[in-house]
């Protein structure tokens, strides 16, 4: 094989990796502490930017920060004594914990409407999520995490 076919291999090979995480994945290091323990600081995520159908228990991107999403389009959330319910079906609340952000404007129970997503973190003390920013449009999402290369502890 001579050098000119092994530049052309070379430089086709460049650019699909560029194209692919260009427009279809995306790599992002995480610089906050909203998904601990799940996600913890320092983690490097890839996510799937092509994705049109979130699901509830998704970690997703929006403004370079981690979500996860509790509840999908024209589901009613509710949260009370730091308990969250969907459905009025009580969900998981392990994370949870009964800190009441006195700024925020939202009603409970809080029913989303057509492409709207409830996000939360899940370091509930973190409070910078749909419990104070309120329901987030489909197309405000960059994508959803497929995986994570977590940092250890030292």
């Amino acid at each position: 094989m001579n050098i000119k076919k092994l530049g052309i291999i070379i430089l086709t090979k460049t650019i699909c990796i560029f194209l692919l995480f260009r427009y279809v994945f995306g790599i992002m290091i995480v610089k906050d502490v909203n998904m601990v323990p799940t996600i913890k600081a320092g983690s490097l995520i890839i996510y799937y930017r092509l994705e049109n159908n979130y699901k509830r228990g998704d970690v997703i991107i929006k403004d370079n920060n981690i979500y996860r999403v509790s509840a999908t389009p024209y589901e009613i959330i509710d949260i009370d004594n730091g308990r969250v319910s969907v459905n009025y079906y009580k969900e998981d609340d392990y994370f949870l914990n009964t800190y009441k952000n006195e700024e925020s404007n939202i009603i409970y129970p809080y029913a989303l409407g057509r492409d709207e997503y409830f996000l939360l973190n899940d370091n509930r003390y973190d409070y910078n999520d749909s419990r104070s920013f309120g329901s987030v449009k489909k197309n405000k999402m960059k994508g959803v995490v497929i995986t994570k290369l977590q940092v250890r502890d030292f």
